[in-house]
């Protein structure tokens, strides 16, 4: 999905998508043919579709069993953090993504991917590796955005008090995912499969 199409609502696009249950709640993958478009988390089919068709109404939509969906076990990985094969340093193996975004906005998700499994970063921290002091709130703007739940990390961005603070996918679901993070990081740094950095 080009720019373009993008600011146009999803013309001209075709998005496949899936939904199953995770250890988070209902999950929603949706691809195009270059990669992964929307990887969100929810309570119902119905409120993860309307999401997908809000943010992009104006695209063709089907929904695919799991066979359509290669990169579905990863995700669930993610989710669970149960040992993946090949797991370890304790982040699968990621699919490429296709979505548009600002520059600003990928400096943000690639750094928020270099957070290490188990820690977490404060807007303020995530703003200064960029040389981007005091902007603290474009990087919650762009953590706000970004439409690849899981994958892009913005869950282990809180605030400098360290208070999770809020998610896109609920805050109870950040909880959990970052207590489940902090359990996985211990077991593979007891296995010698991860830096303890």
């Amino acid at each position: 999905m080009t720019s373009r199409n993008h600011r146009a609502g999803g013309l001209d696009s075709h998005l496949l998508y899936h939904i199953s249950d995770s250890t988070l709640g209902r999950l929603l993958v949706a691809t195009t043919q270059c990669g992964i478009r929307a990887v969100a988390l929810g309570a119902h089919d119905a409120e993860l579709e309307t999401m997908l068709a809000a943010q992009y109404p104006k695209a063709r939509f089907d929904r695919v069993g799991a066979g359509h969906m290669p990169w579905l076990g990863r995700i669930h990985d993610l989710a669970s953090h149960a040992p993946g094969e090949n797991d370890t340093k304790g982040w699968p193996a990621l699919p490429p993504w296709n979505v548009p975004a600002t520059h600003f906005q990928w400096r943000v998700w690639k750094a928020l991917c270099a957070i290490p499994l188990g820690q977490t970063r404060s807007y303020t921290e995530v703003a200064a590796s960029l040389d981007q002091v005091g902007a603290a709130r474009a990087v919650g703007r762009a953590c706000a955005v970004n439409c690849l739940a899981l994958i892009v990390p913005c869950h282990r961005v809180v605030y400098s008090n360290g208070a999770s603070g809020h998610w896109r996918w609920g805050a109870q679901r950040k909880c959990a995912l970052l207590a489940r993070e902090r359990d996985r990081a211990r077991l593979l740094r007891r296995c010698g499969q991860l830096n303890s950095s």
